[in-house]
């Protein structure tokens, strides 16, 4: 299949903008007020949230701070996920790699979004303009040209950053419509005043973005080979942000009662259309991506979406943090495997010192005899190495993985004081469950006299440690971490029966015996406990319940039952920590 074409060809920028290739007046600074620093209470408590993230997933974000507080802290979420027997999930069918395959672990930066006004600020220490000026600066000025790597990283964050802020806006918009009086003309002009500010911001900020462009354009040259696809993709992930975002805000003033009157409602559409109008023609110029006609042919339809998929998975990438695996599981699995060998080699010596030497002269039965008792002391000699360092490993392993969080891309987005490392761990468990986890699990049951009988319990671990050094290279003081879990239940649907079911029974309204069909489901519960522990300081923990409801397509619901007050930890050691951490 031929993709269709990109409407348009590469040209200038908009009104504004100036020409390609000619550097544009530059757009005037803005005046942030200072931000407050982060008090000493340390860092604050992280949240939980858990959401369906489509048919087959779901998914649990933790959001913690990382640059508050300069003392070692843990983190660790412990789900367990009750089976039910019916769902024919066991340690017998779902192996450890398999469940694995199905659980997507991710890290990624967090910044809070950011008004396309105060984003536009070159000199905000918030905006990552100010960490693109400063390269400039580095390539105008500098005699031999310095690394521009992390130019490609802030690119990439002010897009994001402009789409979570063009988002907020009109979120704000919104409520702010609903305040609206209708027939109150002041109150209608006090809104056209905001509306016009916040375009007036978020066209500020694409100039801004762009005007930088402009400027690194003659230094190309000299910067990362990756630098103009990455203004590119920025760019563009920017203007179909912005456009979506402006379509979907005059979407939902539709449905606000405020807008009855028709000339407001009027003048608000005409505001927000020129600024979705400049953004279209703009792209047309550029080449870049335009939806006219989108939902017409299916073929640019598809083209569209998978166009507009891929910019923002560009965009975002600059947010996910690189885990390296460490080696210490090679260490612990190489020491155990030496250890059984060993034991091996002790058998086979042992033996081989019981071997008569004049075998030969022996009865042949005897000498059969001999031979398969070598063989079978051989066997036993690698079932004796083999077996050995299973369970040697079993014991001394705590967790199944364990990653640093490193690479170039943390130290790219103002991160390199970071030291995390990450671990892992899964298995099935029933009979050594802790109290309050059963506990909570058997609260505010569908069906309390039910025997449920007896279900499988996943639990799995996740334990994050980390700490920024406070003379570390710039971390963000507003800088938090998001750490985003995923379960893909692919495997629990395998073997659950028809999403509709056939029910026969009597109606005692109409006096009939009547057939119906009906939803047939099941339930996974889900119990999360969430445990907060800082070096030096009081820690926390919680309980959180979540039911999923399931049937054979995927996904039904998600049910949020049960959340137990925090529960106080006293002060974690410092010596509990790996020493990098610490140091």
């Amino acid at each position: 299949m031929s993709l269709p074409q990109v409407k348009g060809a590469p040209g200038g920028a908009r009104g504004g903008q100036g020409a390609p290739g000619v550097l544009p007046s530059p757009p005037p600074p803005v005046t942030v007020e200072p931000e407050e620093a982060s008090g000493p209470g340390g860092p604050s408590r992280p949240r939980l949230r858990a959401v369906v993230h489509d048919q087959h997933q779901i998914e649990v974000r933790c959001k913690y701070d990382v640059g508050s507080s300069a003392a070692p802290q843990r983190l660790t979420v412990e789900a367990h996920v009750f089976v039910p027997r019916n769902v024919g999930v066991h340690a017998g069918n779902y192996s450890r790699a398999q469940f694995y395959g199905d659980v997507t672990s991710m890290m990624r930066l967090h910044a809070p979004p950011l008004p396309p006004r105060l984003l536009a600020d070159p000199a905000g220490a918030s905006s990552p303009l100010r960490a693109l000026a400063e390269a400039l600066a580095g390539l105008r000025d500098s005699p031999r040209p310095p690394p521009t790597s992390g130019v490609i990283a802030h690119a990439r964050l002010f897009a994001f950053l402009f789409a979570e802020g063009v988002r907020g806006e009109g979120k704000r918009l919104r409520r702010a419509a609903r305040r609206v009086v209708p027939g109150d003309a002041a109150a209608r002009a006090a809104f056209l005043e905001d509306l016009d500010d916040a375009l007036g911001g978020m066209d500020e900020a694409l100039r801004a973005f762009r005007w930088m462009r402009e400027a690194f354009r003659p230094y190309e040259a000299l910067a990362h080979r990756g630098l103009p696809d990455a203004f590119a993709s920025a760019d563009e992930f920017m203007s179909l942000s912005l456009e979506e975002a402006l379509a979907r805000l005059v979407g939902d003033f539709e449905e606000i009662g405020a807008w009855e009157d028709s000339d407001l409602s009027a003048r608000v559409e005409a505001r927000v259309a020129a600024l979705a109008r400049a953004e279209a023609g703009y792209r047309l110029r550029r080449g870049y991506l335009t939806l006219d006609g989108a939902e017409a042919d299916p073929e640019v339809g598809e083209y569209c979406t998978y166009r507009s998929s891929l910019l923002k998975k560009t965009v975002h990438q600059a947010l996910y943090l690189d885990p390296r695996e460490a080696p210490g599981d090679r260490l612990t699995r190489n020491a155990t495997a030496a250890v059984g060998a060993a034991l091996a080699a002790i058998w086979a010596f042992a033996l081989a010192t019981q071997i008569p030497p004049n075998v030969t002269g022996l009865p042949a039965r005897t000498q059969i005899a001999f031979f398969m008792a070598a063989v079978g002391a051989y066997v036993l000699k690698d079932r004796i190495k083999a077996l050995t360092h299973e369970y040697l490993y079993r014991r001394l392993r705590r967790f199944d993985h364990t990653f640093w969080v490193s690479g170039a891309s943390v130290a790219a987005v103002g991160l390199g004081a970071l030291r995390a490392r990450v671990r892992e761990s899964m298995g099935f468990r029933a009979e050594d469950l802790p109290e309050d986890v059963r506990d909570l699990r058997f609260a505010q049951r569908t069906v309390g006299h039910a025997d449920v009988g007896e279900e499988e319990v996943i639990a799995y671990v996740k334990q994050m440690e980390l700490r920024s050094r406070p003379d570390g290279d710039g971390i963000l003081d507003d800088c938090r971490l998001l750490d985003i879990l995923r379960l893909n239940v692919r495997h629990f649907l395998v073997r659950l029966d028809d999403p509709m079911d056939d029910v026969r029974y009597f109606d005692r309204a109409t006096g009939l015996f009547v057939r119906a069909r009906l939803p047939k489901v099941y339930h996974l519960n889900l119990v999360i406990r969430l445990r907060h522990e800082v070096a030096g300081a009081p820690g926390w923990e919680q309980l959180h319940r979540l039911r999923v409801v399931l049937n054979q397509g995927g996904i039904v619901r998600m049910e949020k039952l049960d959340r137990l007050a925090p529960t106080p930890l006293p002060p974690a050691h410092a010596r509990e920590f790996p020493a990098v951490l610490r140091g």
